[in-house]
């Protein structure tokens, strides 16, 4: 991941000052942090110290901290998005640049909630649909759309804890890219053991290569079309992806190919507990960026093997 001359040249001559001149604003954010917390801590053993206290009192004692708190944590809050637009804007936007000054970027977009149901990947209903990091572009000549997303769903049983309420189906980069090739029915290769939820009119797809029905479980609505879609070459491509990411998902669908790469991680946000001005946190962007090449490349989808008629 870190063995990139040029990434790393950019890194030294253009990101790495970039970073240090906003590392008085992380370290604002920090000592505003952690000053709320200390006064918060501060509230919650006063308060357990002096519950014997007069309400009136108690009031009287607590509520220049409590002010004090929330002006801590408001101006926290602040720094922290300020920062996170700033990281957004001139270090993620130039590192998608850098690969590709053709690329269009938008931190705060994703891919829409339709191709996202469209890829039919993740058939469970989401409640709640979020994502961010969008890019869109061509790689050679095949038009590409990837960014972050998150689904959920709510739980029945609500629990006290807000966050508990919700259930991840899934978190991670969406990708969608052109196939090249006119087919009428659906194709789905999921991590094996996986199954479609909500199957429709598709069946298991048997292949003859027992390393790739190893790695990943084939449905299709049309089992010829699904052989003639995932050949030998195909299927080799989808395995080394899969050594890389592990958990990861194709749809073939209306004459394009889905790929989910499941992460549960936050992938393009910055790390304000430590210093921004690392080469590592960089590189690592970068690798996450190039997916989408990688995915194209080993799909071989500049090779037009098909015409669309």
């Amino acid at each position: 991941m870190n063995g990139n001359p040029l990434l790393r040249t950019f890194f030294d001559t253009t990101l790495k000052e970039r970073l240090e001149s906003m590392e008085s604003k992380r370290s604002e954010y920090i000592i505003k942090f952690r000053l709320s917390g200390v006064i918060f801590f501060f509230i919650v053993v006063g308060l357990m110290v002096m519950d014997n206290l007069d309400r009136p009192i108690l009031f009287v004692v607590i509520i220049p901290f409590l002010v004090l708190f929330g002006k801590l944590s408001g101006e926290a809050k602040r720094l922290r998005r300020a920062y996170r637009t700033e990281f957004k804007q001139r270090i993620v936007k130039s590192i998608v640049r850098f690969i590709d000054p053709e690329w269009e970027y938008n931190a705060d977009n994703c891919i829409s909630e339709e191709k996202y149901n469209i890829s039919e990947i993740f058939r469970k209903k989401h409640d709640r649909y979020t994502g961010d990091d969008h890019i869109t572009g061509m790689i050679d000549r095949t038009d590409f759309e990837c960014s972050e997303i998150h689904t959920e769903r709510r739980k029945r049983r609500k629990s006290k804890n807000k966050k508990k309420n919700w259930k991840t189906i899934f978190r991670g980069l969406f990708f969608h890219a052109d196939f090249h090739k006119h087919f009428l029915g659906r194709t789905f290769v999921l991590p094996n053991g996986e199954r479609l939820s909500d199957e429709n009119d598709e069946s298991i797809v048997k292949l003859e290569n027992p390393d790739f029905e190893r790695a990943f479980s084939v449905y299709g609505t049309d089992q010829i079309e699904a052989r003639y879609i995932l050949t030998p070459t195909i299927m080799e491509a989808m395995l080394n992806l899969q050594r890389q990411y592990r958990n990861i998902y194709f749809s073939f669908v209306d004459s394009r190919v889905f790929c989910a790469v499941n992460m549960q991680e936050e992938l393009f946000e910055p790390n304000l507990s430590k210093s921004g001005v690392d080469y590592s946190d960089v590189a690592k962007m970068y690798h996450l960026i190039k997916i989408n090449t990688e995915i194209i490349e080993e799909l071989d989808l500049n090779t037009r093997i098909w015409t669309k008629e």
